[in-house]
């Protein structure tokens, strides 16, 4: 679930606190529980009634750890050539 966090945190850098984040797709919860650690409010959709169970339940323990990647930055992960880096960034998926 880490570094699906971390990729929530990278989506939302242009995001403010108390800005409005939907996860049609809410599985367990990653989404949310980024959102809410990140003081955004939040809305997760699931048809799966085990994965809203869940989900429900990492919003109550809301259990982050730490994490090399926030710690030496995205750029020291980051495998991607220029060109790549410059659609990602155009379409705001960095």
């Amino acid at each position: 679930f880490q570094s699906e966090i971390i990729w929530s945190y990278k989506r939302w850098s242009n995001s403010k606190k108390g800005d409005l984040v939907i996860d049609p797709f809410n599985g367990s919860g990653t989404t949310c529980v980024a959102a809410k650690s990140m003081n955004r409010n939040f809305i997760g959709i699931d048809m799966s009634a085990d994965a809203v169970k869940l989900a429900k339940q990492r919003l109550e323990d809301m259990i982050i750890t730490e994490s090399a990647l926030l710690e030496k930055g995205v750029d020291e992960y980051n495998q991607k050539n220029e060109e790549e880096l410059k659609w990602y960034r155009r379409y705001a998926c960095l």
